[in-house]
């Protein structure tokens, strides 16, 4: 029902408005889920919002799909010169549009498309130019591809990036070898702005950026659970913008929506906002049933600098209405401009303030429920936001931040088993990322990727007073262990060897979460290890 009257309101403020709703989405689906994009950067549904969201795991039989979050987007703010504050950003459009399909001064009726494409379907034509055999009716969206669009002047600008071929940068030339330049193995290419043009802009003092997209998937059974976000951001306002901060928000809906709950794991290197459902059971047509999964989201590019929750309600801690409220949450304070403080609600409880929400472990890697948990009552249907620290970005720069979504699901330990699948995969995901490598041969993409997970073991786990820990090391090379607490410090020596094993003694450690970070040779992974 919550949704239901709230796409009625949509409706009625849209046609009210007079806005032209625009629809275009593409699903990307090469991993192993459906994530529907649209031409104006939302996340996981079209402009009638009938679509029910990010379909996680990709059901095999009709009727048996489920959605793992309901929506997301981007929100930003920023200052000018004279200390103006300037936002851009959009839940459900019941304020109105906040982004436009295309670019600023561009006709954005005309620029309601997205582009899929594969990287297999890049590789044919690849191989097929170079022998001299390409058909271009077999290849619609590359010889279609939008590097460059014409404005409402009928000035030529870049759009969409692709591989220069024949060395003539300022044109487009399929015929010539020329090719889409995406990331990983399946992406979706869209571009939005804030700026309204013609139209009532959602708030008075928009922020005036480009936005240029890829949702993107790598074919990896080691990846089938993560989408990646790209998003390059243009400052093309006209005036510097000062203190830029961008943020991924989420109505996530983890199945029934009204039992999730919000958390942030800062533990990692890339500190991530996850939301897990509050008991064992996930109730109701819609629900996962029982040992439900969980989902988090992080941002790769640089360590995220807040991560804020806040009700679906109309108070302090509720839904933002104004420009300077959105930027509240983007810089972790509340709508009264108090900051998020650790404890409690995270309102006004301690008076510490603090920049992540929810930061405790509620016992999801079989430890012990410690530090700042809270409770399924403070936050039903809560949404979330995971933003970055400020940058300045001048006139004409452009900034990309890369952000990815995590999905997990352990079909045992109630609904902290997911968690705790979930916490292994972005450590892994991290550790990949900080090494450049790849976990599939063959397999690019240009915000540097996982690299092999080994395929280590470690058994006992939990354990008392040791556990094995197992790999692949066929080739004898130099492996090296490090133990380390939930703080990043060395709790053993580090070990090292050229065998296929390590044993990692615990009977000296307190109680609690390890992590286990594993190199062999070039390769490395991350495993979790709890002491009980």
């Amino acid at each position: 029902m919550k949704k239901t009257l709230l796409l009625l309101t949509i409706s009625a403020l849209a046609w009210t408005l007079g806005v032209r709703a625009q629809s275009a989405t593409a699903i990307l689906d090469v991993g192993n889920f459906k994530a529907p994009i649209r031409s104006d950067g939302q996340l996981f549904q079209n402009q009638s919002y009938s679509l029910s969201g990010l379909e996680w795991p990709k059901a095999t039989t009709p009727g048996a799909e489920r959605h793992i979050s309901y929506t997301g987007q981007i929100w930003m703010s920023g200052y000018d010169s004279n200390g103006l504050l300037h936002v851009a950003a959009n839940e459900y459009g019941q304020m109105g549009r906040g982004y436009y399909p295309g670019r600023a001064g561009f006709d954005n009726v005309q620029m309601d498309q997205v582009w899929k494409i594969n990287k297999s379907e890049v590789d044919q034509f690849r191989a097929d130019f170079a022998s001299s055999n390409v058909n271009f009716a077999n290849y619609p969206v590359i010889q279609n591809w939008p590097a460059f669009i014409q404005d409402l002047q009928g000035n030529t600008r870049p759009y969409a990036p692709f591989v220069d071929v024949d060395g003539i940068p300022n044109a487009y030339n399929p015929s010539a070898g020329d090719y889409p330049d995406i990331p990983g193995d399946q992406a979706i290419f869209f571009g939005f702005t804030d700026d309204p043009g013609s139209n009532t802009p959602q708030f008075p003092e928009y922020l005036g950026v480009d936005v240029l997209g890829f949702a993107y998937a790598i074919a990896c059974p080691q990846l089938e659970d993560v989408l990646f976000l790209q998003y390059d951001v243009q400052n093309l306002s006209g005036r510097d913008l000062q203190d830029l901060r961008l943020g991924l928000w989420h109505d996530i809906d983890l199945g029934n929506y009204a039992d999730d709950i919000v958390g942030c794991d800062t533990t990692s290197a890339n500190p991530m906002m996850y939301s897990y459902n509050g008991d064992s059971l996930d109730e109701g047509p819609s629900g996962y049933g029982a040992n439900p999964p969980a989902i988090g989201y992080a941002l790769l590019s640089e360590p995220a600098a807040k991560g804020m929750y806040y009700k679906n309600e109309f108070s302090t801690m509720g839904n933002p209405t104004a420009a300077s409220q959105y930027a509240s949450y983007l810089e972790g304070m509340w709508l009264d401009s108090s900051p998020l403080t650790y404890g409690g609600n995270g309102h006004g409880s301690s008076g510490v303030a603090t920049s992540f929400a929810f930061t405790g472990d509620p016992g999801y890697c079989g430890t012990a429920a410690s530090g700042w948990i809270p409770s399924p009552s403070t936050q039903i249907d809560a949404r979330s936001i995971l933003a970055s620290g400020p940058s300045n970005l001048a006139v004409g720069a452009t900034k990309r931040y890369t952000y990815t979504v995590l999905m997990a699901r352990d079909m045992q330990n109630a609904n902290l088993g997911s968690v705790c699948k979930l916490m292994t995969l972005q450590d892994s995901l991290a550790a990949w990322m900080a090494s450049g490598n790849l976990p599939c041969a063959g397999v690019t993409t240009s915000a540097t990727a996982p690299s092999p997970t080994l395929g280590a073991t470690l058994a006992p786990n939990p354990t008392h007073a040791a556990s094995v820990l197992r790999f692949a090391n066929a080739g004898e090379a130099t492996a090296t262990l490090d133990v380390l607490d939930m703080q990043g410090r060395h709790v053993v020596p580090t070990m090292t060897g050229t065998s296929d094993a390590f044993t990692v003694e615990t009977e000296g450690l307190a109680t609690g979460l390890y992590m286990l970070q594993l190199r062999v040779g070039e390769q490395q992974t991350v495993l979790r290890l709890v002491k009980n």
